[in-house]
């Protein structure tokens, strides 16, 4: 999905010194955006962004589609290889065994992933990204101050890589280059998949000493490649291209060939406009701005992960609970009004027995976050899962997943019987199997809660 013809479309961008907001029209192929308000973030309060960007909003006329970019510095990045190439499986692998890539705990964290095509057959190439809710909620409560819902909180590199995308630049082995106000962003590419994401901050001028550092961050993110077999891709500032050129035994492409490019343009807002389809983008917008994540799920396809999923529908059992409640005292407050005993003692039982499944319902929830954090915590890097059932009785669990070696899951099945939360693990099945020149297992696991009858 992209954005609408003539529709106005605002981004704030943060970086590592400033923010910035800009503004384009869709619908008219890559552009140098309007820059509308600069501000220094480390010296302006959230009120001044917020102001800002609220009143941009509103002399805009019509509804714009707006869009939040974060840093690259402000989140960490992971690059897996998972056996899968469906999405939904990839998800549950990734849900599953998240905070054994990031230093924060699921319910401390906002992530999102983009899947590319892996160089094994049935494996795919995951960019994994994770924001601290604690960096995240700076940004967030920009939006929420303004009282706007923006439709995209995304990362700078991704969209660099769209303004690269758009650029007709052709080249096996390209580094898209963004310099711009004390941060560089450094993406490898290799045959249009991403391979590495780099980034840091300096505080000096672009001298010496800044260039050398450019030049082993680059070193890091190609590897083993030639630097004279890369193609540097950067926004066409002629000043930094010729100097750059002094440092580097690459070929330099221009990106953008405009005259009108200033030092508060990047090539993150360029890309903006280039953004054919978001879902080539992550996405970290949590799931409390309710009317954006499901103007997502409507337009996008894209589904709320099953922790949300979970959090999402206790809240909702909880206002149904609520409504229930308030519906039992109206009974109550008018029964004088009804015109049979007998109607009323049946009504005020179905509304208690409503109540009661409504109580399992929470309760079943509660244990279902229980379950998967304990599965998550048993669970090596070493072992891939991708199904986690249990019966609508709580009582029995299934996983499956696929491990090296039957030994694997040996052990997996002693670390489930020590668990508090489970017992009776017991094997249902685990079959060797060839996966291109690889052994690997698929397995079933099954037991049962704590507490259950066997």
């Amino acid at each position: 999905m992209g954005f609408k013809k003539n529709q106005k479309v605002i981004v704030l961008e943060w970086r590592a010194k400033d923010a910035v907001i800009a503004e384009f029209d869709a619908g008219v192929g890559i552009q140098v955006p309007d820059i509308k308000w600069k501000g220094s973030f480390s010296s302006c309060d959230d009120d001044a962004i917020c102001d800002a960007l609220k009143n941009i909003v509103e002399t805009t006329g019509n509804v714009p589609y707006i869009i939040g970019i974060i840093p690259r510095s402000a989140v960490i990045v992971r690059f897996i290889d998972l056996p899968s190439s469906d999405e939904d499986e990839i998800r549950s692998m990734i849900e599953l065994q998240l905070e054994q890539h990031f230093p924060y705990a699921i319910n401390e964290m906002y992530y999102d992933f983009v899947i590319y095509s892996g160089k094994r057959e049935g494996y795919s190439k995951i960019a994994l990204l994770a924001l601290s809710m604690a960096k995240g909620d700076v940004y967030i409560n920009a939006f929420k101050k303004a009282g706007i819902v923006p439709d995209l909180l995304t990362v700078s590199s991704w969209l660099q890589l769209s303004a690269f995308y758009s650029s007709g630049v052709a080249a096996e082995n390209v580094c898209v280059l963004d310099i711009v106000e004390g941060n560089a962003d450094i993406s490898y590419v290799q045959k249009n998949t991403l391979l590495n994401s780099r980034s840091f901050s300096f505080e000096k001028e672009k001298n010496t000493d800044f260039y050398l550092r450019l030049k082993d961050e680059i070193k890091r993110s190609i590897g083993d490649v030639q630097e004279k077999d890369v193609v540097f891709a950067v926004l066409g500032k002629t000043f930094e291209i010729a100097k750059m050129a002094d440092f580097f035994d690459a070929k330099i492409e221009n990106i953008i060939k405009s005259k009108n490019i200033s030092s508060d343009i990047s090539l993150s807002l360029c890309g903006v406009s280039s953004l054919s389809d978001v879902k080539k983008v992550p996405d970290l917008l949590p799931c409390s701005f309710v009317s954006a994540s499901e103007r997502h799920d409507l337009l996008q396809g894209k589904k709320l992960s099953k922790i949300a999923a979970l959090v999402f529908l206790t809240v909702v059992v909880t206002g149904v609970f609520s409504l229930f409640f308030q519906q039992f005292n109206r009974i109550k407050k008018y029964e004088v009004l009804l015109s049979s005993i007998g109607t009323e003692a049946k009504q005020l039982a179905e509304t208690i027995e409503v109540l009661d499944l409504l109580d399992r319902a929470q309760q079943k929830q509660k244990i279902s976050l229980e379950l998967i954090y304990q599965i998550h915590t048993l669970i090596p890097n070493t072992i891939y899962l991708t199904a986690l059932d249990y019966e609508a009785d709580n009582t029995s669990v299934s996983i499956r997943g696929v491990a090296k070696s039957i030994s694997q899951v040996s052990d997996l099945v002693l670390r489930m019987q020590k668990s508090e939360l489970l017992k009776n693990a017991e094997v249902r099945y685990a079959k060797n199997k060839k996966n291109k020149d690889e052994d690997q297992v698929d397995f079933e696991i099954t037991c049962l809660l704590s507490g259950a009858k066997k």
